[in-house]
């Protein structure tokens, strides 16, 4: 009984790793983030790029996959019911998504500042 438990949690475990796709972790959103985070395999390259022969470091293609792992989990239905239970809103942005927020809140900011005039420390 424990080893039929057993193979059918490595079976399970398996078809997990193997249903990601190479297209989910080599998006343009997932190679965004993975630009920005240097690999520790030491190959002292960013997590974005490609090692012959394969194409692809273990250790990239491993970051990569929970980089996309979580990007799908901050836009899951369950996500952002519980965030919003938690009286938070919750939403992904991609890149140029981010930005536009980024322009909005920063002009917020200013205002905001203008609006108090100079605080002196």
């Amino acid at each position: 009984m424990r080893k039929l438990k057993a193979s059918i949690l490595v079976a399970a475990a398996t078809a997990f790793c193997l249903a990601q796709t190479a297209t989910e972790y080599e998006s343009p959103a997932v190679m965004h983030v993975a630009g920005m985070l240097n690999c520790n395999c030491g190959c002292k390259l960013r997590m974005d790029c490609v090692m012959p022969p394969s194409g692809l470091c273990p250790v990239c293609k491993a970051a990569r996959m929970r980089i996309a792992n979580m990007q799908k989990a901050g836009t899951s239905d369950a996500y952002k019911t519980a965030m919003s239970n938690a009286g938070l809103q919750a939403d992904y942005l991609n890149a140029a998504a981010f930005a536009k927020f980024w322009a909005e809140d920063a002009k917020r900011s200013d205002e905001a500042v203008k609006l108090i005039g100079r605080v002196q420390g």
